[in-house]
Formats: structure tokens, sequence, C-alpha cells
């Protein structure tokens, strides 16, 4: 289809494909588009190597053909669905093409680290400097993030965080986590990112006043989930388990298969609502619900895990197996 002469069969083809990755790099995907990333990866990384092994734009026509094709497929966008489904190596391939000016996949090799991205500042406008530094947080590249950071003509408050964080100045980044929570008293990120830094300097009794607080008086924040991973793990390091039941969403909707995502954060919340789920059982010896909660738990892990493995070994391997570390773990 990719090779017909028929423009209507290989429009429709990239409509499939830009579909799914817009899809995905939309943060609001479900489990289906994940799944469906994954394929297309795959699809992308065969026709490569195919056009590679054909003489690629000096081969036959057909491969001309699909070197065009590969060609039409827009690079931010494949770098946003890399990132959103969590592939940072692959994305930070794509992502150096792009800023080499180049024009969709490559067959060249996919880096396993950052090389030069973060001199480049100079040349790079803001957008791709954000889009980098959304790659080297992925990849936890401390030297990276901080060299893009530093380079910034202006340093904003979330910068001066990452790079105290990185330091494991947790004590410098608590005042700045407060002042950005006082701008935006009503943006649960903010209140996520304060329960963080609460959670690193070992104040679990200031996360769970600060969560109670929060169910007082801004109830609508304790619906992100987030923030009641942070408000059961207090919890359940405190052994305060009776607290547990302010907290927990109702088990049969901690857990939503059609919104399962793989990113890093969300598998951690999932987890440790499930966990908390798991001990509320226990506590109250209620075997039935305990065993729900471990089956929920479960299911919740599966999904990214497969599409964690799904990661082509040959082109992206080491990382496929970081990814699954994490998840291999909560299992």
């Amino acid at each position: 289809l990719v090779s017909s002469q028929e423009p209507s069969l290989v429009e429709v083809v990239h409509r499939e494909v830009t579909t799914v990755l817009d899809h995905v790099a939309d943060s609001s995907y479900d489990k289906s588009g994940e799944e469906c990333c994954q394929v297309v990866f795959g699809l992308l990384d065969n026709l490569v190597k195919w056009c590679d092994k054909q003489g690629g734009s000096s081969g036959s026509a057909e491969s001309r053909e699909v070197m065009s094709f590969l060609s039409s497929i827009q690079l931010e966008t494949l770098v946003r669905a890399s990132s959103a489904s969590q592939a940072y190596t692959r994305s930070l391939f794509y992502a150096e093409i792009l800023l080499r000016g180049g024009f969709g996949p490559s067959t060249q090799s996919m880096p396993s680290r950052p090389t030069e991205f973060y001199v480049w500042k100079s040349v790079l406008d803001e957008p791709k400097a954000e889009m980098l530094l959304t790659i080297f947080l992925g990849m936890e590249e401390h030297d990276a993030i901080s060299g893009l950071i530093k380079r910034k003509q202006s340093i904003t408050i979330r910068d001066q965080i990452l790079l105290r964080q990185i330091e494991g100045d947790w004590g410098s980044v608590l005042p700045l986590t407060e002042m950005c929570l006082y701008k935006s008293p009503n943006d649960p990120v903010e209140h996520v990112r304060y329960l963080s830094c609460l959670e690193h300097i070992g104040s679990s009794n200031a996360v769970l006043a600060h969560c109670k607080t929060i169910q007082s008086t801004k109830s609508e924040i304790m619906e992100n989930q987030q923030v009641r991973a942070c408000a059961t793990r207090a919890a359940n390091e405190l052994a305060k388990w009776d607290e547990l039941d302010h907290f927990l969403p109702p088990l049969k909707a901690s857990y939503n298969p059609s919104k399962a995502s793989n990113q890093l954060s969300q598998l951690s919340t999932n987890f440790e609502i499930s966990l908390g789920h798991v001990i509320k059982g226990l506590v109250n010896q209620d075997s039935k619900h305990t065993k729900l909660a471990i089956r929920e738990g479960y299911r919740s892990l599966l999904n990214p895990l497969s599409v964690a493995s799904i990661e082509s070994f040959e082109r992206n391997g080491l990382q496929a197996y970081e990814r699954a570390y994490p998840i291999l773990v909560s299992l």
C-alpha cells in the first residue's frame, strides 16, 4: 500500500499512522492508543530497514515511494508520541534528526545517551529547548538537564526547582514549591510537586496534614490520583490505617482499564492506591476486598508491562528493560 501508485491508498495509510501518533501525543490517550503506537513504531522501523536494504533513495522506484512516505511523517509528532509513551531514547533519536534538519524516520543508529544537544542552546528556540528538556527528564540525564537550563536566557521557578532537585537540595526546593503553590492554589500539579518535596525531606506528617487540609477546603483537588497516592503513601508510612478511607477512591474506580497509562508517575500512582486498598483489606480482615485489590492492581500493571516489552530490542532494547523494571518490581 505504501509503495502503491494510487495516491488515495497512500493517503489512507498516512492518515492512519498520523492519527495514532497524534492520539498518543495527546496526554489523555488510552491503552489502545498506546499499543497501536508501538505497532506504528514497529512498522516504521521495518520500512526503514527495508528501504536501507533496497538502496534507499537511489534504489528502485518502489523504494523511493516508501522513502517519500516516511519523509512525509512529521518529526515533531514522532518526538511527542515517543515521549508520551515513555520511549525516551526513541524520542531523542527523532529529535536528533529534527534538529539536524532531517525529514521523517532515518536509518541512523538510535543514541543511548544525549550527545551534543544541550550545548546547542544558542541555535534552539524555546519550544525545541522544552522538547529536549522533556526528553532529558524522562531519561534522567541530569547533566543534560542542567546544561540546557543554565543556557536559557531566562530561568523560571520551575527551572530552579529542577536544578535543585538534581542536586538533591530538597531543603531549597521546598520554599520554591510553596511559592508556586501560593501563586496557583487550585492547580493539582503544584500540590503534587509540594507534596513530593515534603516526602523527600521525610515529612510524612506534613504530607498527611496538607492532604487533610485539601480534603476539607479544596475537595476537587483530592480527586487528583497523584494527590490521593501521596496521601495514601503517607498514611501507610505512619501506620495510620484509619486515614485510608478518607483518601482512597472506591476500589472499582481506582483502576480504569480504558485509561491505563504507561507514564511512570501514573504507574506509581496506580501502585500506591492499589497497595493502600490491599492494606485496608488486611487491616479490616476483609479477604474479599484484599483479593480484589490485588487483582485490580495486577491488572493495572500488565498492560504497561506488555507495552514496554513490545519496544524493539534491536533499536531500543536497553531502554525497554529500564521501562519494564519498575513495573516488574511493583508486580
